[in-house]
């Protein structure tokens, strides 16, 4: 080889070199954390809803994001401290969790500075921006959970009538009544009373004489139910109760030993025939692993969180504008229509948005009436 060739070459190798060294590094991606009861009573569910999480961070057609996991343990305590860990970290923009309402109900109050967006896996958890002010949504409405529980009663029970137990004081209780009663008379139905419970939990008689209700919503604690009079009778059939997803229904099991049916009503359905649905079990089906509610609800958030920052930028306060108006979201929870500005179109159910509206896909467990 030459001398020109050698120091052709040398200045070749110094250019590619210098190139190596000032080549930028990939853009890393955006952060998503997410505090879960992975250990303690709970640990079932959070398991699931990271199952939900991973699926979704793997599947293609979507903005990729890490995600990091912090272990909540399942209580108000570690649930806090869970959220300062990822929220001090500024690489993480948004964080999913509150499968529980009292540790949901942590996330969304807790004060942070420059917080991350906080979505809530349950609508128990948030009722409205006082709860926990910007940045902070729910995967679905508190409202929804009262109108999918309208559309159950009218649709299958064939309910005309109806009965609501719920309380004044509570917040949650107004948002469930309000949903229920909009959508039960609005499909035509009519509400004959509203029971309070008074401060030790217990439930004053409906009204004596007149028409009797087929179903009774409880807006509240499932132990409300066991102080409302169930007539018995060979001509009176005792009502359906329905409650909201995240109550305990064994709770209501004394119903059934009195002939009165229970039903809690979610937003979740494993049959359903939505794009998301049907994407979610296969994504199941190869995995190898049961489609759940909670797993469902891991999907969902973080699919709506990767539209959020697809459309916003992958920053905090990116996300925080976004999310409220992302469109198109079509999770294994079906998607929900939202009035806003006069007009009508798909949108999340984040607790942002004003109007609500009905749930498409519902799932309902049931404690049926012990045989005579």
């Amino acid at each position: 080889m030459s001398d020109f060739h050698r120091w052709a070459t040398a200045l070749l190798l110094l250019a590619a070199s210098g190139c190596a060294r000032e080549a930028p590094d990939p853009d890393p991606l955006p952060v998503l954390g997410a505090v879960l009861p992975l250990s303690g009573p709970y640990a079932d569910a959070g398991t699931e809803v990271l199952a939900g999480l991973r699926m979704a961070a793997a599947s293609p057609g979507q903005l990729a994001f890490e995600l990091r996991v912090a272990d909540g343990l399942g209580t108000p305590t570690g649930t806090l401290a869970a959220l300062q860990l990822l929220a001090a970290d500024s690489s993480v923009v948004g964080i999913v969790g509150g499968w529980i309402a009292a540790n949901g109900r942590i996330l969304s109050a807790a004060p942070l500075e420059n917080p991350p967006v906080r979505l809530l896996l349950s609508p128990l958890a948030f009722t409205g921006p006082s709860s926990g002010g910007d940045g902070v949504f729910a995967l679905h409405r508190i409202e929804s959970l009262g109108v999918a529980a309208a559309g159950f009663a009218r649709e299958d029970l064939g309910a005309s009538l109806a009965g609501i137990v719920g309380s004044d004081a509570s917040e949650a209780s107004r948002l469930l009544r309000a949903g229920f009663a909009h959508e039960f008379e609005g499909e035509g139905g009519r509400i004959l009373w509203t029971l309070s419970p008074d401060p030790s939990g217990r439930v004053a008689p409906p009204p004596s004489g007149g028409e009797r209700p087929d179903v009774v919503f409880v807006a509240g604690p499932s132990d409300w139910a066991g102080s409302v009079p169930i007539p018995r009778g060979r001509r009176e059939s005792p009502p359906a109760f329905l409650f909201p997803e995240g109550w305990n229904l064994d709770a209501a099991a004394s119903l059934g030993e009195k002939g009165a049916a229970a039903y809690r009503v979610s937003f979740f359905s494993d049959t359903g025939t939505s794009p998301g649905c049907r994407r979610l079990r296969e994504e199941c089906t190869l995995a190898g692993v049961r489609l759940t509610p909670a797993l469902a609800a891991g999907w969902d958030a973080a699919r709506l969180l990767s539209l959020g920052m697809a459309r916003g930028g992958a920053s905090r306060s990116g996300l925080a504008g976004a999310l409220p108006f992302v469109e198109g979201h079509d999770g294994a929870s079906g998607p929900v229509p939202v009035s806003r500005s006069g007009t009508l179109r798909e949108a999340p159910a984040v607790s942002s948005l004003g109007g609500g509206g009905p749930v498409f896909l519902r799932r309902v467990e049931a404690i049926l009436p012990a045989e005579d």
